[in-house]
């Protein structure tokens, strides 16, 4: 775990997306769903090597959770976390 804790709060293709670029750039990420079991979140978790949660999870294990605005989310996800 690193200082860089996100919770993503979603399984679906932006969740996905937004969820799998912040560990590609070195975000240690959970991502939430309604089961810890859900499909496609222990699918993401095995191919990337982030965390399968609840929606629970996700904010007790991350140091920021949240689904933000596509404008904000470029300039996030495209940019190298903040050291």
């Amino acid at each position: 775990m690193t200082d860089l804790n996100v919770g993503v709060l979603g399984t679906g293709a932006v969740g996905d997306a937004i969820a799998t670029r912040l560990i590609e750039v070195g975000y240690d990420v959970v991502m939430g769903s309604r089961d810890a079991a859900n499909p496609k979140a222990v699918a993401w978790a095995e191919r990337t090597g982030g965390r399968a949660g609840t929606f629970a999870d996700a904010p007790r294990t991350a140091r920021s959770c949240s689904t933000p605005p596509p404008a904000a989310l470029r300039s996030t996800c495209c940019a190298p976390p903040a050291t």
